[in-house]
């Protein structure tokens, strides 16, 4: 078992057999806590997380997807991702 830290509070989490206390967001190459996932499950307010967005918008994103409420969607393993992504 190993212990993973949240990218978006800093709170150390299990994350392996029979306990898995968060999520690895492959396609952000980060891990979020079980506590962040459900405070943030309509979307992540990224005024609230300049860290993530900064990600984003420097490895990820030309152009961040928001949903209708302006927010960023936590994405799971089977949503499909169409991102704009930058070219070096």
């Amino acid at each position: 078992m190993s212990v993973c830290e949240c990218f978006l509070c800093g709170r150390k989490f299990q994350f392996g057999p029979y306990e898995y206390d968060g999520r690895y967001i492959e396609t952000w190459e980060i891990d979020i806590c079980r506590p962040c996932i459900r405070a943030n499950y309509n979307g992540i307010d990224l005024n609230e997380y300049p860290k993530l967005k900064k990600l984003l918008e420097d490895k990820i994103w030309l152009v961040i997807p928001l949903n209708s409420s302006g927010l960023l969607d936590i994405p799971t393993d089977t949503q499909p991702i169409t991102v704009l992504t930058r070219t070096r």
